[in-house]
């Protein structure tokens, strides 16, 4: 078609291995990228990567930031035209030799199920690597539970 042209690019030099400075390599080059792609009007852009690599960065996000008194935070990414979930983060020092840890939990591939807008792609990190990656095939929502099932069992704790 006349109207049609793609563009491609690549990180150079190639990415070769998952290790945590390619992924932030490729991920600078795809936020870099869909940021340009969107400054020059384009409609689209194709990313050809399996692994989160920026990708919830390079769409337009509101940013919310919760910590608490022992500086654990949640961070939630909120798409800025579907004000759905993008991204959710959480970060706490370990106990035992004070390193801050990442947990990630990236939310794609949305559809609806019940009328509810709900992800079907669900990856999730542990800071960097992948521990994870849900694809559903369908969703039931408040299906099945009894009352019971929320309901103090003896010789539980109470509050």
């Amino acid at each position: 078609e006349p109207d049609f042209s793609a563009t491609f690019n690549n990180t150079s030099p190639p990415a070769t291995t998952t290790h945590a400075i390619t992924e932030f390599r490729i991920a600078r080059a795809l936020i870099k990228n869909a940021v340009e792609a969107e400054r020059q009007g384009f409609a689209a852009m194709v990313i050809n990567h399996f692994q989160d690599a920026g990708l919830a960065e390079a769409k337009s996000v509101d940013q919310i930031t919760v910590m608490n008194s022992r500086n654990e935070a949640v961070t939630l990414f909120i798409n800025a035209d579907t004000h759905l979930p993008v991204k959710k983060t959480f970060t706490w020092r370990d106990p035992t030799d004070k390193q801050r840890n990442t947990e990630d939990e990236i939310y794609d591939n949305y559809r609806e199920a019940q009328g509810i807008t709900t992800p079907f792609t669900i990856t999730r990190f542990f800071n960097g690597e992948m521990t994870s990656q849900r694809f559903l095939t369908s969703v039931t929502h408040n299906q099945g539970l009894s009352d019971s099932k929320f309901e103090a069992q003896p010789g539980s704790p109470s509050k």
